[in-house]
């Protein structure tokens, strides 16, 4: 019986010890993980974005750089989303839904896909929330890839009309952009082109004030279906559009120029 006792407490000595053993190895992988060989504090650079819906839902998602991270899937980086809200913003990798991802590095050749999710049509927003550790030199755009805009997002959150469905092609996060496609709220307010509806020719106008090209228009209907779409204007003259196949309501209307695009909500009557 004396044997027996020994023997239990030898192997709840050894049992102790595997586990305080397991411990540490957990603790140095995660101090590893943070940048800090110490594990005093994380001085990674990190992007909290944040998607507002329609119904004023609000999903925060984040992305690391960690040089032990990939471009593709890494199991000890990435959170996948298993059940995704009704609206809902996620980062896409390798066709799956994710609200946290690790990359090995954020330069000006990053480009991180986003999703988005909503089941009723309405305004969303998609907004920087935070910025951890970033040089203050760097520039994040939001690359609407369907109306081909970079929008800044030091200038505030981008704002876009949806009808429901699931936008996976659609949206990025990037931090570079052409120098005529940077679209912000100061060139939202340029008023080189004027775009307004005559209800008297049933023509949407768009005036051009400054002599800028203007390269392209695009009407959206207020659920977000392109109803009009030309791209290859390049005229400095002023533009109409006929709206004989567009009922009464509201559209948005897109004037591509060679400096910015301007966007204007008309209302056809």
């Amino acid at each position: 019986m004396k044997t027996i006792t020994q023997l239990g407490i030898f192997n709840n000595k050894i049992a102790s010890l595997t586990y305080l053993f397991v411990i540490f190895i957990s603790l140095g992988t995660f101090a590893q993980n943070t940048g800090d060989p110490n594990g005093e504090g994380d001085d990674r650079m990190k992007i909290i974005m944040e998607f507002t819906s329609t119904d004023l839902n609000v999903r925060e998602i984040e992305v690391i750089a960690d040089n032990n991270a990939t471009s593709n899937y890494d199991l000890d980086f990435d959170v996948q989303l298993n059940n995704a809200l009704s609206q809902d913003m996620y980062w896409m990798i390798g066709g799956a839904k994710f609200t946290q991802q690790g990359i090995d590095e954020i330069s000006t050749e990053t480009v991180l896909p986003l999703g988005i999710k909503t089941d009723m049509y309405g305004m969303n927003s998609i907004a920087i929330d935070k910025l951890e550790n970033m040089p203050s030199t760097t520039k994040t755009f939001l690359h609407d890839k369907d109306l081909d805009v970079y929008f800044d997002l030091a200038d505030g959150a981008y704002e876009v009309n949806l009808a429901a469905g699931e936008y996976n092609n659609r949206f990025e996060l990037v931090f570079q952009a052409p120098e005529t496609l940077g679209l912000t709220n100061s060139q939202l307010n340029d008023k080189s082109i004027r775009v307004f509806y005559n209800n008297s020719t049933s023509q949407i106008n768009v005036q051009n004030k400054s002599n800028v090209k203007i390269e392209g228009v695009e009407v959206y209907a207020i659920n977000g279906q392109r109803v009009y779409a030309e791209n290859t204007i390049n005229s400095r003259d002023s533009i109409k559009v006929n709206t004989y196949n567009m009922g009464t309501g509201a559209y948005i209307v897109l004037a591509k120029t060679e400096t910015h695009v301007e966007t204007q909500k008309i209302i056809i009557h």
